[in-house]
């Protein structure tokens, strides 16, 4: 089968372990997607002005998750009705922004992939060239971004609809990434982060005595230093300096 392909890595989950080693704080990782899953629906309705395709709810239900360790990767599949097809690319965008946004509000941030390809999934097992194409496109970025395969933008745009071009320009970015390889490629990139949800996230009693002048840089360290972790390493300093550096470009941008 054909579909749209969330894949995704926590960044700094081994470190979350070791350091909140109960099984509380690990259930707690779990009940975040049973919240995206609520948070997406109110999404749409919101953005549709409450007149939801029929279905919607099941839709949303069907969407497929597989989580073990570190990696969370959902799917969506895709259907021969190009009304329907196109409302499932839009549901894969929001499911993307909502689990981006969601985990690292709550200090896992995640770096991945949304892709568009073949893939089959049967009980808890998965597997296709979509599924190979999407881990390669995100399991090299050293920062906290999601990249938008060639596939996915491909597929968005065969919609045909003027607005569709408009809508990819408020959602995403053309960016320099760092790669490992400490050469910056430039990609595009979800737009996850953004002025809203950056305001809700101030207004949080847990961070609400952040300098103004330094929101951004102390909003992406809390992220990172959430749950007793650590930032000592070069690797994980990078990428929180490249997830700042990201952030602050997306805020630009908005303006």
């Amino acid at each position: 089968m054909n579909g749209y392909i969330g894949f995704f890595d926590i960044l700094g989950y081994k470190n979350f372990l070791k350091n909140t080693p109960n099984d509380d704080a690990q259930k707690a990782v779990l009940q975040q997607i049973v919240n995206i899953k609520k948070s997406v629906t109110e999404s749409l309705k919101t953005s549709c002005n409450g007149n939801l395709p029929q279905g919607i709810d099941a839709l949303i239900n069907q969407t497929q998750w597989i989580i073990f360790s570190d990696t969370i990767v959902f799917t969506i599949e895709s259907v021969k009705s190009p009304e329907d097809n196109h409302f499932r690319c839009i549901v894969a965008f929001t499911t993307t922004k909502h689990l981006m946004t969601q985990m690292f509000n709550y200090g896992l941030p995640l770096r991945g992939a949304l892709h568009f390809g073949q893939y089959n999934v049967i009980e808890s097992s998965m597997a296709g060239t979509g599924i190979i194409e999407s881990i390669e496109s995100g399991q090299h970025l050293n920062a906290s971004v999601c990249v938008l395969t060639q596939k996915l933008v491909d597929q968005w745009l065969s919609f045909n609809d003027e607005k569709d071009s408009v809508f990819l320009d408020e959602v995403s970015i053309e960016y320099k990434i760092l790669n490992r390889e400490n050469k910056r490629e430039k990609q595009k990139c979800l737009m996850w982060f953004g002025k809203d949800d950056e305001d809700k996230k101030m207004q949080s009693d847990e961070i609400k005595n952040i300098l103004k002048e330094d929101k951004y840089g102390l909003y992406v360290r809390n992220a990172f230093w959430k749950h007793n972790k650590t930032v000592s390493d070069s690797k994980t300093k990078r990428k929180l300096k490249e997830t700042e550096r990201f952030i602050r470009y997306c805020v630009s941008k908005q303006k």
